[in-house]
């Protein structure tokens, strides 16, 4: 009785052992599929972090255009008023110098009446 106790725990510790075996085998892929997953991943986040330095310098360098865009702007803005005292300047003198071609042909006319 001893022995078939024997050969059936051997038999029982057999079958175990071929199913822990397979159960290690398993892990070990799944853990090597993990350390591939994780690879990936490493790699995303370094991409990730890549474009974020690329999409911050981009920011930055917009910002500084803003700022020169709106110097110019401030610029143009005040060529612009100056453009306009000028032409103010120069109506108002049109205006004068047509008076005075008037108050000269009025005096021509004059003269050539008498």
């Amino acid at each position: 009785m001893q022995i078939v106790f024997q050969i059936i725990w051997t038999v029982i510790g057999a079958f175990l052992s071929v199913i822990l075996t397979k159960l290690l085998i398993q892990n070990g892929k799944y853990i090597k599929q993990n350390q591939e997953l994780i690879k990936q991943n490493r790699d995303m986040i370094k991409q990730n972090q890549e474009l974020i330095e690329q999409n911050q310098k981009m920011i930055r360098q917009n910002q500084e255009m803003i700022k020169q865009n709106w110097e110019e702007i401030k610029q143009n803005q005040e060529m612009i008023k100056q453009n306009w005292e000028e032409i103010k300047r120069n109506g108002e003198m049109t205006k004068k110098l047509i008076e005075l071609v008037d108050a000269r042909t009025e005096m021509l006319m004059k003269e050539l009446k008498r």
